[in-house]
């Protein structure tokens, strides 16, 4: 319903966020979670302004990147493989 709204882009940034300042504030108590996992619609992935509200939200909440992980689907992925495509500057050694 959310994606049929419209609605879902600002719904899943502000889960993002939360999300990134909940593990961060996590580990400022010294609790070790790993990862977060969180989902990212196909509409989300899609925007043309995702990556650069992904990466605001990451600086925003200061949270080491290398502890996010992002759920998409493939059929997401297939729609414009060339287009998801991560930069490796982006990627965290694991």
């Amino acid at each position: 319903m959310a994606e049929e709204t419209g609605l879902i882009l600002p719904i899943g940034a502000w889960v993002l966020r939360e999300a990134c300042m909940q593990a961060k504030s996590w580990a400022a108590v010294g609790l070790s979670v790993g990862t977060m996992a969180v989902n990212v619609s196909a509409v989300q992935f899609r925007d043309a302004g995702f990556l650069e509200d992904l990466l605001s939200i990451i600086r925003e909440t200061g949270l080491d990147p290398c502890s996010l992980e992002l759920e998409v689907t493939e059929s997401v992925l297939m729609k414009d493989a060339e287009g998801t495509a991560l930069n490796p500057e982006y990627c965290c050694s694991m």
